[in-house]
This record gives C-alpha cells, sequence and structure tokens, in this order.
C-alpha cells in the first residue's frame, strides 16, 4: 500500500538501533528528519531509490 507522506520529521524522540527500513516504503516523501536520534549502523541502499526525497537530516546519530 503506497503511503501519501510528504514530510516525516521525528527530529529529537530519542529512538535508537539501527536505521528503520520501513522508512524506504514512503515512495512519496519528500522530507525525512530523523536528527538527535540513537541511530547506529548503515543507512539501507534503498533510501537512495525515493526519487521525491529532497531533503535528509541526521546530524546527531
Amino acid at each position: 500500500m503506497e503511503s501519501g507522506l510528504k514530510e516525516l520529521n521525528v527530529n529529537g524522540c530519542r529512538f535508537s538501533g539501527g536505521f528503520p527500513s520501513v522508512v524506504t516504503n514512503l515512495r512519496s516523501l519528500t522530507i525525512l528528519d530523523l536528527s538527535n536520534q540513537g541511530f547506529k549502523g548503515e543507512l539501507p541502499i534503498e533510501l537512495f531509490g525515493l526519487t521525491n526525497l529532497k531533503v535528509v537530516a541526521l546530524k546527531e546519530n
């Protein structure tokens, strides 16, 4: 099922662990802000396939 979500901002929610791969299913996403979390590890290669994504913020991870 396709999500029409355009912006996802969870800055400062303090999630931790690996990068949430479910984000790579959000094909309409244009802005992704996952700053100030506790994510560790590599970004999934599928993230780079989100052709609508224009802004990615990942500081402080």
